[in-house]
């Protein structure tokens, strides 16, 4: 049976720019107003692939960076709009899955002209859920409001049996395993333990250098594909899956990668 989390009821503070007391009415209003149109958008992607909806969101210099936790660290990776738009593009093509995205907990402020949300938000699909930490911040334009910064950081994640709670230890844990994986006979074990530890840019390197092997197979270049995708390198992942299908048409390409290439066929 596929695991499905319930949620609670969205918890929401919106928070106005005053020091102290209640919010405006009017702020708290428009707080509200911010976390709908964010979680809409989101929405729009990853339960429907609307990825026009998605994106009219997102500024023209927004940023995009995943980590492993809200401050900046070593392991950050950072995608620019244009990447945004065609790693999206990708991922939001085709039949969408059995997936919702919601916030958990959000907490918005509004200050003028910029907006800015704290989200826990639950990640849910076949199979299990993420819960993930983010900020979302947006600016006030003549056009309506638009994100220019989202930065997301793992929390905890279910995939079956197995349950991870992102912590210290944790990732002390799955650094090590890194460690010990250096120069293993099988590169393909470290690739996957940085993949483990959320050292995407690292593990995206890794599965190019398995590509690069004599003995690389149809699921190495598929494995590549969707790293790549994951850290933004759209063109380099799509390369790859249409290598992983000439060499296996059962090749593990992810269904989206599969409906854009059928798409961008001439």
């Amino acid at each position: 049976m596929p695991l499905v989390r319930p949620l609670p009821a969205l918890a929401l503070a919106a928070l106005g720019s005053c020091a102290a007391g209640a919010p405006p009415r009017a702020a708290q209003d428009e707080a509200e107003r911010v976390v709908e149109l964010v979680l809409e958008a989101m929405r729009a992607g990853y339960e429907r692939h609307d990825a026009t909806a998605y994106l009219a969101l997102w500024a023209d210099d927004a940023r995009l960076t995943g980590g492993r936790g809200e401050l900046p660290g070593r392991y950050d990776f950072t995608l620019d709009r244009s990447s945004i738009e065609a790693a999206q593009s990708i991922r939001f093509c085709g039949t969408p899955p059995r997936y919702s995205f919601d916030f958990e907990r959000a907490e918005g402020r509004v200050d003028g002209d910029e907006a800015r949300l704290r989200t826990v938000t639950v990640l849910d699909f076949e199979g299990g859920f993420e819960r993930e930490g983010e900020i979302y911040r947006l600016r006030r334009t003549p056009d309506g409001w638009r994100l220019f910064e989202n930065r997301w950081w793992p929390i905890a994640e279910v995939v079956g049996d197995e349950t991870l709670h992102f912590d210290a230890a944790l990732w002390r844990e799955l650094d090590a395993r890194v460690a010990r994986l250096e120069g293993a006979a099988d590169p393909r074990e470290r690739a996957r333990a940085l993949g483990a530890a959320y050292r995407f840019e690292e593990c995206c390197s890794a599965w190019r250098r398995v590509t690069e092997r004599d003995d690389a197979r149809a699921a190495d270049w598929a494995e590549y594909g969707r790293r790549a995708l994951q850290v933004g390198e759209a063109g380099e992942a799509l390369r790859a899956f249409r290598v992983a299908l000439e060499l296996d048409p059962a090749a593990p390409v992810p269904p989206h990668a599969r409906a854009y290439l059928a798409a961008s066929r001439p």
